[in-house]
């Protein structure tokens, strides 16, 4: 009888779930759990099964606001997922920055924006098919934190290329010449 009233409630919790439109937790009907996870920087990030909406909610909502509320949001985020050192997301982020300025096709591709490409290319190490060897030091990649350029904001994930260029009325050859000399300067 106690199972039965535990499935009720749990049933009764995925028709809140479907009601009020809630992103990053579904109902796994095979495990009878409640499935959390969130996108963010284009990457899905599993954050573990729960008995009850009631016990899955907070964990969803913390790991958004700690990422959110950070000053380096992309680096959290890659600390977070990849279970790294701060000092090593710097570095992932400043050898990323490097590969997307440098990349083939720099034209206002809107899909492949600054943080996702950063969690692409850290992907791409994780699996072994990155250029691991020729990531900027942690010394060097350090140095991001004390540049003074607004486009920094882009760098650590505060904001989009896009934002940032109707922000300051700038074009996007100008935002990408910018991400140019920080790179060069690592």
């Amino acid at each position: 009888m106690n199972e039965n009233m535990e499935n009720n409630e749990n049933l009764e919790s995925l028709e809140n779930i479907y009601s009020a439109g809630m992103k990053g937790i579904c109902y796994d009907i095979r495990k009878g759990k409640f499935k959390v996870y969130v996108d963010m920087f284009g990457v899905r990030t599993h954050l573990g099964y729960f008995s009850t909406l009631g016990d899955a909610t907070p964990v969803r909502d913390n790991f958004i606001n700690t990422i959110r509320e950070s000053h380096y949001p992309l680096s959290t985020f890659i600390c977070e997922h990849f279970n790294v050192s701060f000092n090593k997301s710097l570095s992932l982020i400043a050898s990323a920055l490097k590969a997307f300025i440098n990349r083939d096709d720099c034209s206002p591709d809107i899909g492949r924006m600054f943080p996702p490409f950063a969690i692409s290319f850290t992907q791409d190490v994780f699996r072994g098919c990155g250029d691991a060897d020729n990531l900027v030091s942690v010394g060097s990649a350090r140095s991001l934190l004390s540049i003074q350029d607004p486009a920094t904001d882009i760098i650590f994930g505060r904001t989009s290329i896009s934002k940032f260029r109707s922000q300051n009325h700038i074009d996007y050859h100008s935002v990408i010449n910018t991400l140019t000399q920080i790179a060069n300067g690592l």
